[in-house]
C-alpha cells in the first residue's frame, strides 16, 4: 500500500512539473475598424510570487513593424492573473498600417508583448499572437421607401436606420446619394442623425432623366 501511494505522489508531482507557464489571450474573432476591440489576458500556472508585464496590440501580417493600434500596456501576477483590457483601433492607425489592403486575405495579428516571454520561457522572441478576422464595417444601414416604384413628378420619401455591430442606434455622417438606372447621380446629401433615424424626401422631377428604376444609395465608410 505505502508503495502504491508513493507511486501515485511520484506520478502526480510529475504532471504537475510538467505544466509551464503560459500567456493566454482571449478576443471576438472579429476585429472592425473604430470600435475598440475588448481582450482578456490571463497568466496560467505561474508559480508564486511571478509578476508578468507587457502590452497587448494589433499589427497587420503583411507589415508587422507597422501597428494597427496603441499598445496597451498590463500587469499580473500569480496572485492576479487575469485582466480586461480595451485595445482602440482609431481609423487614421488602421489606415497607415494599410488595414485596408487586407482585402483579399482579411486577417490581423492581435499580439501581446512580454520580455517574460523569452527570459523566462526561453522563447526566441519576447511576443506570441493568434490571427483574427479583418472587417471594415462598423455597423448597418437599413433603407426604407414609402412605395417600390415611382413615376416623374412623384414624391419620393424614404428613412434610414443606422445601427453599430452589435445592432444597437448608432449616430454618424450618412451621405445619402440616388442614382439614375444608368448610374448618373440625380441627388447627393450628407447628413448627422442623432437619434439614428433620418428622414427625408424629394420629387422626381423630369421623365428625362431615366428615373424609373431610381433607387437611393447609402454610401458610408463602415457601414452595409
Amino acid at each position: 500500500m505505502r508503495l502504491l501511494w508513493g507511486l501515485i505522489w511520484a506520478s502526480c508531482f510529475f504532471a504537475l512539473s510538467l505544466q509551464k507557464p503560459r500567456l493566454l489571450l482571449f478576443s471576438p474573432s472579429v476585429v472592425r475598424i473604430g470600435v475598440p476591440l475588448s481582450v482578456a489576458v490571463k497568466l496560467q500556472d505561474a508559480p508564486s510570487g511571478q509578476v508578468v508585464r507587457g502590452s497587448v496590440f494589433l499589427r497587420n501580417p503583411s507589415h508587422v513593424n507597422e501597428l494597427c493600434s496603441p499598445k496597451v500596456d498590463f500587469s499580473l501576477s500569480s496572485d492576479r492573473d487575469f485582466i480586461l483590457l480595451n485595445v482602440p483601433i482609431p481609423q487614421e492607425q488602421a489606415r497607415v498600417c494599410r488595414l485596408h489592403l487586407l482585402r483579399r486575405a482579411p486577417e490581423v495579428q492581435l499580439m501581446v508583448q512580454s520580455s517574460w516571454l523569452r527570459d523566462s520561457l526561453s522563447k526566441q522572441t519576447d511576443m506570441q499572437g493568434v490571427n483574427l478576422l479583418f472587417s471594415s464595417r462598423r455597423g448597418h444601414l437599413f433603407l426604407q421607401t414609402d412605395q417600390p416604384v415611382y413615376n416623374p413628378g412623384q414624391q419620393v420619401r424614404y428613412r434610414v436606420f443606422a445601427l453599430d455591430q452589435k445592432m444597437r442606434p448608432a449616430t454618424d455622417i450618412l451621405t445619402v446619394t440616388v442614382e439614375n438606372s444608368q448610374g448618373f447621380r440625380v441627388r447627393k446629401r450628407e447628413v448627422f442623425a442623432p437619434s439614428s433615424i433620418f428622414q427625408d424626401n424629394f420629387v422626381i422631377l423630369d421623365i428625362s432623366d431615366d428615373v424609373k428604376n431610381l433607387s437611393p444609395i447609402l454610401r458610408q465608410p463602415g457601414f452595409q
